[in-house]
């Protein structure tokens, strides 16, 4: 059926409407991913989630969706719902419901539209509503997924069918680590690669990150070059260390100095691996390293402490 605007939507018989409405409202966009491949690390306790995925309404296409929103200390949630987020009828939804952490259940619904490029009339939209959508866990890891309802403003039914949800983070997390799967996307000439690689953010370091021993920290690369500095600002007290590249010695009992001193190396393949490790703590223990990570003109900056043959690793990845 051919999408078309209908101004008096109300004249239209009851079992059609849902299909005009969510065929102008929401129009079949790209499907973000294969979903089956896929899993997730959601932390429960986490003030902010977002998920990715899809609603597939009965009788369409699988339609791109996103949920992102803030959970206060009852389970409470608050937030946004995005409905064909790349596509030419973006709406942008608030929604509010409950987070059932140790239930495994979430419920939401959307109340109203905060901004749409559909032309059609409000009183038309058709909201999306789930109740005890299931979080499925094996091992460490959740899929969201479930059934949903679609309501007319006035509550009557417009639509059903099913949604599936990722976090957001597992979509770059999945492409590093399963590069398998972006080039079978490519090979197929698949819609879902161009929505899957718009969806991804580089990853950076938190502000002020501090690790420490076995630590093996991941973050995307703009440049193809990587950048940079390390030192002691703390005391200068004779910590040494080794510095590896992709397990090959770089840098050999290198002396920490207050002075920073400069490497490049080139950013080429998945990952490129830096690690440092402790050959000595000096006079105050453990070994205290500055390091700033240059990408352009955007530095990031870590401390790492170590006792001796101690070890952090960094895992920086090729941003496309």
């Amino acid at each position: 059926m051919d999408c078309f605007f209908i101004r008096n939507l109300l004249s239209v018989p009851l079992q059609d409407r849902s299909l005009f409405n969510i065929c102008h409202m929401k129009k079949p966009s790209v499907i973000l991913i294969l979903l089956s491949l896929l899993t997730v690390n959601v932390l429960a306790q986490e003030e902010h989630l977002e998920f990715i995925g899809v609603i597939h309404p009965k009788g369409l296409n699988p339609i791109s969706y996103k949920l992102s929103f803030n959970i206060d200390a009852e389970g409470l949630l608050s937030g946004t719902s995005i409905t064909d987020f790349y596509g030419t009828d973006r709406t942008v939804s608030k929604i509010t419901g409950i987070w059932q952490a140790e239930e495994g259940l979430l419920s939401f619904q959307e109340m109203e539209n905060l901004s749409t490029n559909s032309e059609a009339d409000p009183e038309t939209f058709c909201y999306v509503h789930v109740s005890n959508l299931a979080v499925k866990e094996k091992g460490d890891t959740m899929i969201i997924d479930g059934s949903f309802e679609g309501r007319f403003p006035d509550s009557v039914p417009c639509a059903s069918g099913s949604v599936r949800l990722l976090s957001a983070q597992v979509l770059e997390r999945t492409l590093n680590d399963n590069p398998e799967i972006e080039k079978e996307l490519l090979e197929l000439n698949h819609p879902a690669l161009e929505a899957l690689t718009k969806s991804r953010s580089p990853r950076r370091l938190p502000p002020e990150a501090k690790y420490e021993n076995g630590a093996s920290v991941s973050l995307d690369w703009l440049s193809d070059t990587l950048k940079f500095a390390v030192w002691d600002s703390f005391e200068e007290d004779g910590d040494r260390i080794n510095i590896y590249l992709n397990e090959a010695m770089l840098v050999s009992d290198l002396k920490v100095l207050e002075r920073k001193r400069y490497y490049q190396v080139a950013v080429a393949g998945s990952p490129t691996v830096l690690r440092f490790e402790a050959v000595a703590e000096g006079s105050n223990p453990p070994a205290t390293i500055h390091v700033h990570l240059i990408d352009n003109n955007d530095v990031q900056g870590l401390v790492v402490k170590l006792k001796k043959d101690e070890s952090v690793s960094l895992e920086v990845w090729p941003y496309h």
